[in-house]
C-alpha cells in the first residue's frame, strides 16, 4: 500500500530521532504508522540478525563443500592417498551417497528459509499491532468528541431543568436526573482522557521511544473498506502465505533430510547382521573407508557405537513424523483462524452499516422528537433522558464498530499472513 518512495523517506526519518518527533506532531495515517513501526521494532532487527546469521551458515557450508572438493581434486592428481584417504579405493567412494556436504547444505538452507519466513511473521504482527494502535487512537478521538458533545447537550438540559424547576413547570426529580447524568458524563470523559496516555504509551512501544514520548492522536476516523474476499478464498490464501505454516511445512523438510543425512553417516558403519535396518536399505547407503558394505556378522565399529548409532537414527525419525504432525496441525489451525478471523471481520463490517444508516440517525431524529414533545410538555423527563442515552449510545457504538472492524482486519492480516489486497 506504501509507495516506495514514501518507504525511503519514512526509512530516513526512522533513524533520526529529532526529525521523526518533528513528523510525529502532525496526525499520521495508518500506512506510514504501520512502516514505521517496522522500521524500528526491535523485534524486526532481532529477526533480521538471525536471518544474517543463518545466511552466514549457509555460506560456511557452501565453503567448506568447495574446501572438500579441492582437497579431493588435490588428491586425484597427486594420488597421494595420506590420512584419511589411504584406502584402495577412490576418494569419491569416502563419502556415501548421497554426498554428506549436499545433505548438509540442505539442511542449512532449510534453516536460512525458516529464519526468513520468522523476519515475515515478526513485521506482519508488527504492523496487525500498528493498524491496532491507529484504530485505538482513532476510537480515543472519537469518543471524546462525542461525549463531550453530550456534556454540553446535558448542561443546557440542565439549564432548562432548571428554569422549568423555577417556572413549576418540572419538578426536582428530574433535575436530579439529568444532574446525575451529567456528573456521569464528565466522569467519561475523563476517563477518555487517560486513556490517551495509554494509547501515547502504545504507539511509542511500537516506535520504540520513551511512553511519554509527545505524538498527536488527533486522528480523523478511516471509513472501513468492504472486503470483497470469501472465507474459502482467504483459506487458500493463507494455506499458501502463512508464514507459521511455511515454518512447520520447513521444518518438516528439515527434520526429513536430517534423517536421511543421520542414516548416511550411521548405515555404512552397521554391521547388516545385528541391525534392523533392511539390506536394501543399508545397501544404498554406499561404503566406508574405501570399503563396500562389510558382510553380515562382521563390524566395522564397536557393537557399542552401533547401538547409540542406531538409537541416534530412530530418535531423528520420531522428531520427522513429529514435525510432520505438527506442520498438519498448525494446518488446521490457519484454516480455523482465517475462518474465525473472516467472521469477526464480516460481522463488524455489518456492525458499523448498520450503525451508520439505521442506528444513528433513528436515535438523532428520535432524540429530536421527543425534546420536542418535552418542551411542549407532551412527554415526561424520562422518555427524554433515555432518548439521550439511546442516542449517546448509538454514537459510541458506530465508533466502537469502525474500531472492531479495524482490530478484526489486523486478526485476518495475522492469520491470512499477508494483506489480500496487495499480497505483501
Amino acid at each position: 500500500e506504501t509507495d516506495p518512495n514514501r518507504v525511503q523517506e519514512l526509512q530516513r526519518l526512522a533513524g533520526d530521532e529529532d526529525a521523526l518527533a518533528t513528523f510525529l506532531r502532525e496526525p499520521v495515517s495508518r500506512a506510514d504508522l504501520e512502516t514505521l513501526a517496522w522500521l524500528r521494532s526491535q523485534k524486526v532487527r532481532a529477526a533480521r540478525e538471525r536471518l544474517a546469521a543463518a545466511r552466514t551458515g549457509y555460506q560456511q557450508s557452501a565453503d567448506l563443500k568447495d574446501l572438500v572438493a579441492l582437497y579431493r581434486a588435490f588428491l586425484r592428481e597427486t594420488k597421494t592417498r595420506v590420512g584419511p584417504e589411504k584406502s584402495r579405493r577412490a576418494t569419491e567412494s569416502i563419502a556415501p551417497y548421497p554426498n554428506i556436504d549436499a545433505l548438509s547444505g540442505e539442511l542449512v538452507a532449510k534453516s536460512v528459509a525458516i529464519a526468513f519466513q520468522r523476519l515475515r511473521r515478526t513485521v506482519r504482527d508488527v504492523v496487525a499491532d500498528a493498524e491496532r494502535a491507529h484504530a485505538n487512537a482513532a476510537r480515543l478521538v472519537e469518543a471524546r468528541r462525542i461525549v463531550e458533545a453530550d456534556v454540553e447537550l446535558h448542561e443546557s438540559l440542565v439549564k432548562v431543568m432548571r428554569a422549568r424547576l423555577e417556572s413549576g413547570k418540572s419538578t426536582q426529580a428530574a433535575l436530579l436526573a439529568f444532574q446525575s447524568r451529567l456528573e456521569s458524563l464528565r466522569t467519561e470523559s475523563a476517563i477518555l482522557g487517560q486513556q490517551e496516555t495509554a494509547v501515547r504509551a502504545q504507539w511509542n512501544r511500537l516506535l520504540n521511544r520513551a511512553e511519554q514520548a509527545p505524538v498527536n492522536l488527533d486522528i480523523p476516523p478511516v471509513k472501513p473498506k468492504p472486503d470483497a474476499s470469501d472465507a474459502g478464498q482467504l483459506v487458500r490464501h493463507a494455506l499458501v502465505e502463512e508464514q507459521a505454516l511455511r515454518i512447520a511445512s520447513l521444518s518438516a523438510e528439515r527434520a526429513a533430510l536430517a534423517v536421511r543425512l543421520a542414516e548416511t553417516m550411521t548405515l555404512p558403519r552397521m554391521d547388516l547382521g545385528s541391525s534392523r535396518f533392511e539390506r536394501e536399505r543399508a545397501g544404498e547407503a554406499g561404503v566406508q573407508r574405501g570399503r563396500t558394505f562389510p558382510e553380515p556378522g562382521r563390524m566395522v565399529r564397536p557393537r557399542w557405537d552401533f547401538g547409540v548409532r542406531e538409537a541416534q537414527v530412530t530418535e531423528m525419525r520420531a522428531r520427522s513424523r513429529a514435525a510432520e504432525r505438527s506442520r498438519d496441525a498448525v494446518r488446521d489451525k490457519t484454516q480455523a483462524d482465517v475462518r474465525a478471523a473472516w467472521f469477526s471481520l464480516d460481522a463488524a463490517q455489518r456492525r458499523w452499516a448498520v450503525h451508520r444508516k439505521e442506528l444513528v440517525p433513528l436515535a438523532e431524529r428520535s432524540f429530536d422528537s421527543t425534546r420536542g414533545a418535552y418542551e411542549g410538555n407532551r412527554t415526561g423527563y424520562i422518555e427524554l433522558l433515555d432518548s439521550a442515552r439511546r442516542l449517546l449510545r448509538a454514537r459510541l457504538g458506530l465508533v466502537d464498530a469502525r474500531r472492531d472492524f479495524a482490530h478484526a482486519r489486523a486478526q485476518l492480516i495475522q492469520a491470512v499472513g499477508v494483506r489480500i489486497a496487495t499480497k505483501r
